[in-house]
């Protein structure tokens, strides 16, 4: 008897250990997966900064008689892309909406379908315009990017203050948007 409880304590030991080692080494491993993540967005975001936009997409914008005398935060998204980071990153520019102006933000999505589209802004409460653009509109679309993306854009014509989301650093987004506030003050 005593035999059987000493082998049942040695199995439970065991047991205890091999989990505790799994959970130490997996937890290390998802951190260095997440560090080669963001190191690789931040080498896309000096890639593209201050590299001028297409032409083409003003053409969008006049389209939609958008105004561009003065600076606008545009965030590109696509239905592809992280859905939770897209509606993240749209619950925080929501906020700062409020504090800028819908009128100085536009959203570029690539979705296959308008109808859907149109739901998804009036859902996420959205009152900018919420344009439909190809998923390789932008040089930067064809980066093996699975979050979406921010920047200014005005008459300069250039990727300003390119922002990368990450999905596990909400708190990245938040200082992005208080650091680029100073766009829209009047």
């Amino acid at each position: 008897m005593k035999k059987i409880i000493s082998i049942q304590l040695l199995l439970a030991a065991l047991i205890f250990i091999g989990f505790f080692l799994f959970v130490k080494f997996n937890t290390i491993k998802t951190n260095r997966v997440e560090g080669e993540s963001y190191s690789k967005t931040i080498n896309i975001q000096n890639e593209y900064k201050n590299k001028p936009v297409p032409d083409s997409l003003f053409e969008v914008f006049n389209d939609q008689e958008i105004d561009f005398t003065h600076p606008k935060l545009v965030f590109r998204f696509s239905q592809v892309y992280c859905g939770t980071c897209v509606t993240r990153e749209i619950r925080l520019i929501s906020k700062f909406a409020n504090k800028i102006g819908w009128g100085n933000i536009v959203f570029l999505a690539t979705n296959r379908d308008n109808e859907e589209l149109k739901r998804f802004q009036k859902v996420s409460g959205v009152e900018s315009p919420m344009l439909n653009i190809s998923f390789d509109f932008f040089e930067i679309d064809k980066e093996p990017l699975d979050t979406p993306y921010m920047f200014i854009l005005d008459s300069d014509t250039i990727f300003k203050e390119l922002f990368i989301s990450t999905k596990e650093i909400e708190e990245r987004t938040q200082l992005y948007l208080n650091r680029i506030s100073n766009y829209f003050e009047q």
